[in-house]
């Protein structure tokens, strides 16, 4: 059975988040999105982006033969912060294969609707056709997965919305606790972008979260805030795994 919580479905890759549902889900997305999508128009996309959690690539193929077998165009995206998926969601539908900030051994699925997370509505129609277990579509309809890469279009374009406001961080110096999620090819690019003089720190993406727990809070942030009262720091900001929370 597949219920959606209050941010997606979330929970542990071996009882719950597993690559059938996640098969399930892909297959009712295409199907929800083919039902609403002009006939004879191409295939409709649904973009598929995913943390950096280990059990994402598994989790994130299963998504696209969901998708692809129920005759709508997967666009993979790769690792990519959740705000990225819902930016490259627009105008069409996305898949977020992400837990979050919860351990390592959780993984989670959300559904984007031209920038927006999926509504109460929608989410139901998706449990129901997966409910269902409705067939795939005809052999005929089924898509092959295509690739994209949003990513510099999207730090640019939050860099010029920060513009808008007149941000000028010339001089100004941030450090930035990545803790090992998606924010590491995030929020260091742009803030530089800025002009500020950036110091990033558990910058690399990896799934085990061996910095710290991904979940930003004064226990789990005690090393970084020692360094922001012992440095130079005009301040810090520190993000959970998949770049959606942050702290200042």
């Amino acid at each position: 059975m597949v219920q959606f919580g209050t941010a997606g479905i979330r929970g542990s890759v071996v009882d719950r988040v597993t690559p059938a549902v996640a098969l399930a889900v892909g297959q009712a997305v295409g199907r929800l999105v083919t039902e609403t999508a002009p006939t004879d128009d191409a295939p409709p996309e649904v973009v598929i982006g995913r943390d950096g959690r280990t059990s994402g690539a598994a989790l994130a193929a299963a998504v696209e033969a969901g998708v692809a077998s129920a005759g709508a165009q997967p666009v993979g995206i790769g690792q990519v912060p959740t705000p990225t998926l819902a930016f490259a969601s627009r105008g069409r539908h996305g898949v977020m294969l992400t837990a979050s900030h919860n351990p390592p051994t959780d993984n989670g699925i959300k559904c984007f609707v031209d920038g927006s997370e999926f509504d109460r509505e929608r989410e139901r129609r998706i449990e129901g056709f997966v409910e269902s277990e409705a067939p795939p579509a005809d052999w005929d309809r089924w898509q092959s997965s295509t690739r994209s890469d949003p990513l510099p279009v999207y730090r640019e374009a939050v860099a010029d919305y920060a513009r808008q406001f007149g941000a000028d961080l010339d001089g100004l110096r941030v450090a930035v606790d990545c803790g090992t999620g998606m924010a590491s090819v995030g929020t260091p690019a742009v803030l530089d972008s800025l002009g500020a003089s950036v110091t990033a720190l558990n910058a690399t993406v990896d799934g085990h979260f061996p910095a710290r727990p991904s979940k930003p809070t004064p226990e789990t942030l005690t090393e970084f805030r020692t360094l922001l009262a012992d440095a130079d720091f005009d301040f810090g900001i520190a993000h959970d795994g998949d770049a959606d929370r942050i702290v200042i």
